[in-house]
């Protein structure tokens, strides 16, 4: 495994991202568990079973895998709120157009 960089990115919000950048080979998938990311703290094995679940669904078959890891640090509570007000405002938002996406077929 080769290690290419790591970097913090700032996102929507103000929520800062620690992102490692990795390259895989299929020879190297058994040691996928000895990563160690440690911004996940406690979270740390839940991390690595999310990488090598990845991995497994990539089927990459020998050929090389660039993978980036991103970890957030703690939010706030405003982060938090603001967060779960723009997931449901885009629950909403969906849920409107299949409401008339279904009446235009209905009607039809």
């Amino acid at each position: 495994m080769k290690f290419e960089g790591t970097f913090q990115y700032m996102g929507n919000h103000g929520i800062v991202f620690n992102v490692s950048q990795i390259t895989l080979t299929d020879s190297e998938r058994g040691r996928l568990r000895e990563l160690h990311f440690g911004e996940a703290r406690n979270a740390h094995y839940e991390v690595n079973s999310k990488v090598v679940e990845v991995y497994d669904k990539m089927l990459a078959k020998g050929l090389p895998c660039v993978m980036k890891v991103g970890i957030s640090k703690p939010l706030t509570r405003q982060q938090g709120d603001t967060l779960n007000a723009q997931r449901t405002k885009v629950a909403n938002l969906a849920a409107s157009a299949f409401a008339a996406a279904t009446s235009a077929v209905a009607t039809s």
